[in-house]
């Protein structure tokens, strides 16, 4: 198996894949950069924003301190409203963060 094929098995609790060499998942290692300027985003809408999926209900990790590029997906501030956006230098709105990741729970999609 090539380098690239590798995994490592990531567990939440103390269970018979420990034997794996498996490490608990701390989700703050993995996802947080800058804890100080990071923020948890619920969606509050439907809309699938490009090749990016977000959907209703899905958990946005943002960051305030992350520099943006053109094309990331952000959150911006439109009319007092927290709005997703793809950045666009000198688009006229206020910047909050950039969208780091985005938590989709499988459960939810069986409601839709």
């Amino acid at each position: 198996m090539a380098d690239q094929d590798k995994f490592s098995l990531l567990n939440g609790g103390k269970d018979e894949a420990d034997e794996i060499d498996g490490e608990r998942i701390d989700l703050n290692r993995h996802l947080i950069r800058n804890p100080l300027s990071t923020f948890y985003v619920r969606v509050n809408s439907s809309r699938m924003f490009g090749s990016v999926h977000v959907h209703h209900g899905d958990l946005l990790v943002v960051d305030r301190a992350v520099e943006c590029v053109e094309g990331d997906l952000i959150i911006a501030v439109c009319d007092d409203e927290l709005t997703i956006k793809c950045f666009e230098a000198g688009a006229g709105f206020e910047l909050f963060g950039k969208v780091l990741h985005v938590i989709h729970s499988l459960d939810a999609c069986r409601a839709r």
